[in-house]
């Protein structure tokens, strides 16, 4: 039987090149991430969500890590969107961390971005 995925591990094996922290985040926003010197990354998560979103936050987050693209305050907001676009496309395996969660295997719409 194949493991789950799980956010949390794959956050452990990015070990010591991804920081990450709970921050205090305006309502509208689920986490971010950004880059760091030497290669590595920082990501934060909202520390209001509960803890399927933030699982998918945080997913979310680690594409943005994995692709190494982040864009400066200011950027043009339709570059900035197709971005984001992009990630939210990329298949993570939202169910088993749902089924991981809460035991149960039935699909389940998650929101990724401004429905906490």
């Amino acid at each position: 039987m194949r493991a789950r995925w799980n956010p949390w591990r794959a956050l452990r094996a990015h070990g010591d090149a991804v920081d990450f922290g709970f921050a205090v985040l305006p309502s509208t926003v689920h986490g971010r991430s950004y880059p760091l010197p030497h290669q590595r990354a920082a990501i934060e998560v909202n520390h209001r969500l509960d803890q399927v979103h933030r699982n998918y936050t945080l997913g979310h987050e680690l594409v943005h890590v994995e692709r190494r693209v982040w864009y400066e305050a200011g950027a043009p907001a339709d570059l900035v969107a197709k971005e984001e676009t992009w990630v939210d496309r990329v298949e993570l395996p939202v169910h088993e961390v749902l089924a991981d969660l809460e035991g149960f295997e039935r699909p389940v719409a998650v929101a990724g971005r401004g429905s906490a």
